[in-house]
């Protein structure tokens, strides 16, 4: 790689401007989900990625679906991402990953509710 002059090297992405760094992440994330939906179009059409999961037995569970909702599991990661998006209608990818896989394999409560939710919110 070819050196800065200074002791560095380039071609790290983490070693650019922090906002072309962001964008270029951005880009990057947007092309993996182009390909995915046209690699699998079902994950588009609310249908699950492995097909054999659509046998899955959701739970009927209103009071743990509220619960989820409204921060109540008692699990703290999980309560915490939930009222912050409940208050600020913000919450970080992450801990959407974390409430949406707590929902769905944790409650087994069918995850397009909470995708309803989280999209409404």
């Amino acid at each position: 790689m070819p050196a800065s002059g200074d002791g560095r090297e380039w071609g790290h992405l983490a070693d650019g401007d922090l906002g072309l760094t962001t964008w270029v992440n951005e880009l990057i994330w947007r092309e993996f989900y182009q390909h995915v939906a046209v690699g699998f179009p079902q994950v588009c059409r609310y249908q699950p990625f492995q097909e054999h999961t659509k046998q899955l037995p959701w739970r009927d569970d209103e009071e743990g679906f509220q619960a989820w909702c409204e921060g109540r599991t008692g699990y703290p990661i999980v309560d915490a991402a939930m009222r912050q998006l409940v208050t600020t209608g913000w919450m970080h990818n992450r801990l959407r990953m974390i409430t949406a896989m707590f929902l769905s394999k944790h409650l087994l409560i069918d995850w397009r509710r909470g995708e309803a939710f989280l999209c409404a919110t």
